[in-house]
């Protein structure tokens, strides 16, 4: 009889040699049974049985090329269409009321953010807007144009009006502060037109020379009116090489233009400078008053004077433009004129 001892020793003997057969044991392929048909087999380890009720995996069936699948509703799919409009950018969005909604492919050109910080289709923005210029300023957008304004020239304030008038004689300058300069050769005049009559009063900047020899007088004008329909007066201080000083006046009535200010010389760096208010221009119930004050030279300069002048013009017509002329000759090259509104 086998001891127990012995029958222990040879049972594990036995289940090594077991063990160490199923590890080099081999399917052969001759034996497998092979499915027939697309179906899929799976095996189980050590086994020729196939399994043929695994799924088969295939593609989603949209209805067009490109479009984005999501979940219209439970264990259903639906399609957002490709978008085809050329140079445009396209998201996978949702925009929502107030429930849910299906994404939708959303232009991201158009997509702008309202008061209440939701995305909604913009509109007018398919080009820029012009901007306003000068001392301009934008109100916002009215049909997808800039709604441009001057601001109104408050008390002690003053808005150049260059951008809003015409000019002849001079050149206005394309950005603010807006000069108007004599360029190319000496005129004769400078006109400024389609002034606007939105101020109580006008300031007008002249500096400058001429092509004559001496000082001389800028005359002024109003709507082109070479009437008998100005009065003017002046006094004046002076320095004289040789003669001292003193203060002279003078005056001249319905005259066809008002002497209001004086220029410098030909070739002199010595130019006359004034500063002229019309108190009014727009009123329509009375005649149009004028002031100014202003310096010139002449001479090395041998002769220096100060001025201040006032003047009238007979018309109760709202004023519109003015034009200013030397007493004699042209003005010259760079001479300069600013135009500014004030209340």
């Amino acid at each position: 009889m086998f001891s127990l001892r012995s029958m222990c020793i040879k049972l594990a003997v036995l289940l090594i040699a077991l063990a160490a057969t199923a590890a080099n044991a081999q399917i052969d392929p001759n034996q497998i049974d092979w499915p027939t048909g697309a179906s899929l087999c799976v095996y189980a380890p050590g086994t020729n049985t196939c399994v043929t009720n695994v799924p088969t995996a295939t593609n989603l069936a949209g209805t067009g090329v490109d479009y984005a699948p999501y979940q219209s509703a439970s264990a259903t799919t639906g399609y957002i269409p490709a978008p085809t409009t050329s140079g445009h950018t396209y998201v996978y969005a949702w925009q929502p009321g107030g429930s849910a909604v299906a994404p939708t492919a959303v232009d991201a050109n158009t997509l702008a953010v309202n008061s209440a910080n939701t995305a909604t289709t913009a509109t007018n923005l398919a080009s820029y807007p012009s901007l306003c210029t000068g001392s301009q300023f934008s109100q916002g957008l009215s049909s997808g144009s800039n709604n441009c304004a001057t601001p109104a020239g408050g008390s002690g304030n003053y808005v150049n009006l260059g951008a809003s008038v015409s000019a002849s004689g001079c050149s206005m300058s394309g950005s603010a502060p807006y000069i108007c300069t004599v360029t190319g050769s000496s005129v004769s005049s400078i006109t400024i037109s389609s002034i606007p009559g939105t101020y109580l009063n006008l300031k007008i900047w002249f500096e400058g020379t001429t092509d004559q020899t001496a000082a001389e007088s800028v005359l002024l004008r109003f709507n082109s009116d070479a009437g008998s329909n100005y009065d003017y007066r002046q006094i004046y201080s002076y320095a004289n090489t040789g003669s001292g000083t003193g203060v002279l006046s003078y005056g001249a009535q319905a005259t066809t233009s008002m002497a209001i200010c004086a220029a410098g010389q030909t070739g002199s760096y010595y130019t006359g400078e004034c500063e002229i208010t019309v108190t009014g221009y727009a009123n329509t119930n009375w005649s149009k008053g004028v002031h100014s004050v202003d310096s010139g030279a002449s001479g090395s300069p041998t002769y220096q004077g100060t001025f201040a002048e006032g003047g009238t013009w007979r018309s109760t017509a709202a004023i519109t433009s003015f034009t200013l002329l030397p007493g004699a000759g042209k003005f010259s090259v760079n001479d300069t004129v600013a135009i500014y509104g004030t209340n």
